[in-house]
């Protein structure tokens, strides 16, 4: 499956490549070994959507990471534990959880140190959470269970 600029290919075992077009036109870099932008994961979904539509089963592989920060990303940890994010920053910070069509569910300012953010009131499925701090931003994805 493909648009103009990436190629999504599911093999028969279930294992998947993913390529930027323009980028890598010879096909060398599989994205999905390393963690993707956003603009990168909005096309594997949107590619994972049409294969999954063309097909009739799901086609999405669950736990593709998602980088917008591609510097030091030490101003923010976050752990996904049993419905409960864990987070931690030495500066205050936003964070905006999006459901996976972009639209935000939640935005909530704190200050430095240690949070609990509880993820049960949401359906199981996956998520983008968008931490902001100063200039810095980093987007994670995150999977409720």
């Amino acid at each position: 499956m493909r648009n103009s600029e990436y190629q999504l290919i599911r093999f028969d075992n279930g294992t998947q490549e993913f390529y930027n077009l323009v980028n890598d036109p010879l096909q060398q870099t599989n994205l999905l070994s390393q963690n993707l932008s956003a603009t990168e994961l909005s096309n594997y979904n949107y590619l994972c959507n049409e294969m999954t539509n063309l097909v009739g089963t799901p086609s999405c592989q669950a736990g593709v990471g998602i980088q917008e920060h591609p510097q030091d990303q030490s101003f923010i940890e976050i752990y996904n534990l049993n419905g409960t994010l864990s987070v931690a920053s030495k500066t205050p910070f936003e964070l905006s959880l999006f459901d996976m069509q972009g639209k935000r569910l939640k935005t909530q300012t704190f200050a430095a140190g240690n949070h609990s953010i509880d993820m049960h009131e949401y359906a199981k499925g996956m998520y983008l959470l968008e931490a902001k701090t100063g200039n810095e931003k980093m987007t994670q994805k995150i999977l409720k269970d």
